[in-house]
């Protein structure tokens, strides 16, 4: 009987083995079933950002677009206005020598002596 008993030992050992395994085995499968579904949760919230990204990008670049073609067109404006870059008109002021043509001078001044 004692080759039995020894038997029965083993075999209920083994056992013992097998439902430790068996248990470690589902605790390893629901971890990875955990890390599964953080992983999809992960994803989605990934792919979701990314998508909310390229809409907001999409949207800048035309804003960007909008914006380049507003300021060539105050460019264009304010070339128009003023060669100098400014905003507002500025008239040259004509010195007094240049309204003074020579000829104007010269009857002035003969003129001047005719009556003297």
């Amino acid at each position: 009987m004692g080759e039995l008993d020894s038997a029965k030992d083993k075999e209920s050992s083994r056992n013992a083995a097998f439902e430790a395994a068996k248990k470690q085995q589902l605790e390893t499968q629901k971890i990875a079933e955990g890390f599964h579904d953080a992983s999809s949760k992960e994803k989605a919230d990934h792919d979701s950002a990314e998508a909310a990204y390229l809409k907001q990008k999409a949207l800048v670049d035309k804003l960007q677009a909008e914006l380049d073609a507003a300021a060539a067109k105050v460019k264009k404006y304010r070339d128009a206005e003023d060669a100098g870059g400014g905003v507002y008109n500025t008239h040259k002021q004509k010195s007094f020598a240049d309204s003074l043509s020579s000829t104007r001078v010269l009857l002035v001044v003969l003129a001047g002596f005719a009556c003297w």
